[in-house]
């Protein structure tokens, strides 16, 4: 748009999008982390990391971290409980050589925790297990 001199008039058009503020960046509506954000509003997300030891056994309590699931408040905390032993269950199924395998008992116990919340909160989370050899 040309203000001045003389009478305001469109020049050239521009195609733009809808753009986002982020933070302290400009982005696209679409941009993978808005959705992902969008995502984790609707399902939450779970957080679990196990530690492993050289002969494949657990060391210490399975720490969970619930996001945007449950209210510690309401005795719903109970729920985390009964994921810690179901986790702990899905790796006394597992063999010696599966439970060596990082990535094997990451893949089991996503799976696992996913359908576990499912059952019982019936949404699929966001959701990331870190596992631990020592």
């Amino acid at each position: 748009i040309r203000l001045a001199p003389g009478k305001p008039e469109v020049i050239d058009h521009v195609e733009v999008g809808i753009l986002a503020v982020d933070q302290k960046r400009i982005i696209k509506s679409d941009h993978q982390s808005i959705a992902g954000r969008r995502k984790l509003q609707y399902t939450g997300a779970v957080h679990l990391t196990v530690v492993i030891d050289g002969r494949g056994a657990v060391l210490g309590e399975p720490r969970i971290d619930m996001l945007g699931l449950i209210d510690p408040d309401s005795g719903e905390i109970q729920i985390e409980d009964n994921l810690a032993d179901e986790v702990l269950a899905i790796i006394d199924d597992m063999t010696l050589e599966e439970r060596l395998d990082d990535h094997f008992i990451a893949e089991e116990l996503r799976i696992g925790v996913r359908r576990f919340v499912f059952h019982v909160l019936g949404v699929k989370p966001k959701t990331t297990v870190h596992i631990m050899q020592v």
